[in-house]
């Protein structure tokens, strides 16, 4: 299982998440990383890449990272999962389409047919279902699952303990491997199958100046922001009720509190 995604993401998240404990440093992604253990009495690899930034990308660098350490891997070369991570509380835009655009065709056009989306952190948005998110965010999003061929699951991070989600992640690459071919990543097989997208609709033209990024990253930070207020929020509520029930017990029959 390759994992794929921009920087915060939540990809070394997902890979403690499938085995259940830390193998991989949640703090940024720097080189390429594997561990191999066992899942449901499998024997699972997992390989975490650097990720990109999410409103600009050198093709140069993150691909040439992956393919090289896949070369010093020789049974990573057919992995059987590319899963594309995207952190379901973060806006995704004809920017990040063009960008996961960009850098999954250093892979080849058929790359696609081996990707899963992976939604991350399920726990900030818990009032929608992930279609629901889908739907909301637009056209740039829905490309994306219709390039990955409806293929998309959810994992709440932060709750290692739920063997389902991960379960449930192995069953679809298990029927996105019974449906297609081998996937041959390396450089080789890259530079042979480096097609382009074709798709004809127009993107918006970004301009990709300092004070944009800038004005990007801090609406990004805005965001996060507001998820964690609303978390630390209903945790007060939480708190606070549990408090007066505590006092309304202690007061209406003190001896069984």
């Amino acid at each position: 299982i390759v994992l794929l995604g921009w920087i915060l993401s939540g990809k070394s998240s997902a890979g403690n998440t499938i085995f259940n404990h830390e193998k991989f440093p949640t703090r940024r992604t720097r080189k390429c990383t594997s561990h191999t253990g066992v899942v449901n009495g499998r024997s699972i690899t997992v390989l975490d890449t650097p990720g990109w930034w999410k409103y600009f990308f050198d093709p140069q660098y993150a691909p040439a990272a992956i393919l090289e350490s896949v070369r010093q891997s020789r049974h990573m070369q057919f992995p059987h999962a590319m899963i594309l991570v995207i952190p379901g509380e973060t806006s995704f835009r004809n920017e990040q389409k063009r960008i996961i655009r960009e850098y999954m065709a250093t892979f080849g056009e058929d790359v696609w047919r081996h990707t899963i989306v992976l939604f991350t952190w399920a726990d900030r948005f818990p009032d929608i279902s992930i279609e629901q998110h889908i739907e909301s965010e637009g056209e740039a999003l829905q490309w994306l699952i219709e390039k990955c061929r409806n293929r998309y699951h959810v994992f709440d991070s932060s709750n290692w303990n739920n063997r389902d989600q991960v379960t449930e992640l192995l069953q679809k690459i298990d029927e996105m491997v019974a449906e297609n071919s081998l996937f041959c990543l390396n450089a080789q097989c890259a530079a042979e199958e480096n097609i382009h997208d074709t798709d004809t609709q127009e993107d918006e033209d970004i301009s990709l100046d300092v004070d944009r990024v800038l004005k990007l990253l801090q609406q990004e930070f805005n965001n996060r922001l507001k998820g964690f207020g609303s978390k630390l929020k209903h945790l007060g509520k939480d708190f606070t009720g549990y408090l007066e029930t505590k006092s309304h017990c202690s007061m209406s029959d003190p001896p069984n509190c």
